[in-house]
């Protein structure tokens, strides 16, 4: 969908649809409330890829749920935090060379 389109319920149904082919087992929650959280993921501006990824992921369908995975999904994995040592070069007295570990 381009920017500034307007959302149909024909939208919501598409994208339900594709959720509703792969889906397996099929969700006991109605098909009708999952194309309501459907349609108001397409009106905030999510794709279809990205709302089926979150439909796929939840185990609740709620607003806050189905939520809560689009927007994990759009935040990028945090790089692990690596502490690296300062290490400095120190030339002794008698010419040899000690290293000094700065944590």
């Amino acid at each position: 969908m381009s920017e500034g389109e307007l959302i149909t319920n024909a939208h919501a149904t598409e994208t339900t649809d594709i959720y509703w082919a792969q889906a397996h087992p099929k969700p006991m929650a109605a098909r009708q409330g999952i194309e309501r959280l459907v349609k108001k993921a397409l009106i905030a501006g999510y794709t279809t890829p990205q709302i089926v990824h979150a439909l796929n992921s939840t185990k609740s369908f709620t607003l806050n749920a189905v939520e809560y995975h689009l927007r994990v999904a759009l935040q990028p994995p945090k790089p692990p935090q690596i502490s690296v040592p300062d290490v400095e070069w120190i030339e002794n007295v008698d010419g040899t060379m000690t290293r000094v570990i700065h944590s």
